[in-house]
């Protein structure tokens, strides 16, 4: 997989760079402020957000103002060479595998159609670009450095995210994290003992999305309000009604805000009509972002009937820090916010704490 002429294995993220680029550059010809350029990433996407506001001092400053972030991974930072097993299944899936040289491979990827590859990713689950050299360590380890762009931002999670299923916690996260020690396995079981949850599926659901996604949105929000960054928490709790749970499952919001959609294999989408509540909703959440693109402030804009969003910040007792708990009204009117502020609980800050500073393990 060695040499540079045979393809780059960063295109998507050096694409966004140049679109940042040409932003930076031709905005302000119809109207823009460039300042206020914000990059908003959910699910796999929000990496990359991560990733551009870790990146800002290599040469990169001012690309963007401010930055929105659904439902961190926290994915490992694969070299190449960690990714050659996964790249030879996506060419297998693409037609393209077999006896071939790497020249001859690349080629014939460079020939396939955007459906076929689109279809060889979707079931190379796991392909990711190889971001090593865009970074002087791991990306939790740099927040908690505070060596990141100090830009205002949004950061959430929803309320029962998780990437894993099952009842069994340590296969679980041996299987989402390949570099986890079995001590911080058995350092994360201890810490969501069952008398504290309603059942073993929600232990399971909490110890796995804690580590996989929403403690993400704590290591980037804590090392902000450390910095004294502008930052607005929230927590997601209004399941995808499509989805056949009353769980608020991994980047439910996106149904929401994306009026009703559902993204499919190939770049499809499953429009559902949403109700008068839901619709209400729906507007409730983008005026909240959209005062935050124009104005750097979740509250300047906001619907007369939505709560005020205070900022994210640690008030020294346990590790609380306020953030918004964001749902439709549950008397299914379209004239009050069902949204309210809450106080991070002392317990859940520790368990952040813990697999926060698991970076090697969780992020090799």
């Amino acid at each position: 997989a060695n040499g540079a002429s045979r393809g780059d294995l960063n295109s998507g993220f050096l694409d966004q760079i140049q679109a940042l680029c040409w932003m930076q550059t031709c905005i302000a010809k119809v109207g823009g402020d460039r300042t206020r350029a914000t990059i908003n990433g959910a699910r796999a996407r929000a990496r990359p957000s991560v990733a551009l506001r870790m990146t800002i001092g290599a040469g990169w400053a001012g690309l963007f103002g401010q930055g929105i972030a659904q439902s961190v991974y926290r994915t490992q930072l694969a070299g190449p060479r960690a990714l050659v097993h996964r790249f030879e299944f996506y060419a297998e899936q693409a037609g393209c595998g077999g006896a071939r040289t790497r020249e001859e491979t690349v080629g014939s990827l460079g020939k396939a159609d955007m459906v076929t590859l689109g279809k060889a990713q979707d079931a190379a689950n796991g392909l990711c670009s190889s971001l090593r050299w865009a970074f002087t360590d791991h990306p939790s380890a740099l927040f908690q450095a505070g060596d990141f762009a100090k830009a205002p931002l949004i950061v959430g999670a929803t309320s029962n995210e998780t990437l894993s299923s099952g009842t069994d916690i340590p296969s679980a996260l041996k299987s989402f994290f390949p570099a986890i020690t079995d001590a911080d396995v058995g350092a994360i079981v201890a810490a969501y003992p069952a008398d504290d949850f309603t059942g073993a599926e929600q232990v399971m659901q909490f110890a796995t999305g804690d580590a996989e996604l929403r403690c993400g949105r704590e290591v980037m929000s804590g090392a902000a309000a450390k910095s004294e960054v502008k930052t607005w928490t929230y927590t997601y709790n209004q399941a995808n009604p499509t989805g056949g749970s009353d769980a608020a499952g991994h980047a439910a919001e996106n149904w929401m805000v994306f009026r009703g959609s559902n993204t499919g294999a190939d770049g499809t989408v499953t429009v559902t009509p949403q109700s008068p509540v839901e619709l209400a909703f729906a507007a409730e959440l983008i005026a909240y972002r959209l005062s935050f693109v124009r104005a750097g402030d979740s509250n300047a804009f906001k619907l007369a009937m939505s709560p005020p969003w205070d900022g994210y910040g640690a008030d020294g007792s346990g590790g609380q820090a306020v953030r918004i708990e964001m749902q439709q009204d549950s008397r299914n009117g379209t004239s009050a916010s069902g949204s309210y502020t809450e106080r991070q609980l002392g317990e859940e800050g520790e368990r952040c704490v813990l697999v926060g500073g698991m970076v090697e393990d969780l992020e090799n």
